[in-house]
C-alpha cells in the first residue's frame, strides 16, 4: 500500500505496461512465456492515480483503468472507497 501525504495532491502511475500488460493473450514471446512459467511476475497496464488529501476525506481518481485495476488498487486502499465499480470502466 502506497502512504500519500496529507493536504497534497499526487499523481501515481498504477502499472508499466501499455494495453493489455504481460503477457499478452497467445504471446508465446520470452518474456511472456516467463510470466506463464512463473519464473517473472505479471506486468500491469498502466493507469494513472489522481489522490487528493486536501480535505477531510481522500478523494481518488482514475484516469485510463483498465480491467488491471482489480490488482492495483490495493495500493490505493488507505482511506479510499470506490462506491460503484462501472465507474471505473466509464472514465
Amino acid at each position: 500500500m502506497l502512504d500519500f501525504p496529507r493536504n497534497r495532491v499526487t499523481a501515481v502511475t498504477l502499472g508499466i505496461m501499455q494495453d493489455g500488460g504481460l503477457p499478452h493473450i497467445g504471446c508465446r514471446c520470452v518474456r511472456c512465456t516467463t510470466v506463464h512459467e512463473g519464473r517473472r511476475p505479471p506486468e500491469y497496464a498502466a493507469c494513472l492515480g489522481l489522490v487528493d488529501r486536501r480535505g477531510e476525506r481522500t478523494a481518488v481518481w482514475l484516469f485510463d483503468a483498465t480491467p488491471d485495476i482489480k490488482y492495483q488498487l490495493h495500493l490505493l486502499a488507505a482511506g479510499v472507497q470506490i462506491a460503484y465499480t462501472g465507474q471505473i470502466f466509464t472514465l
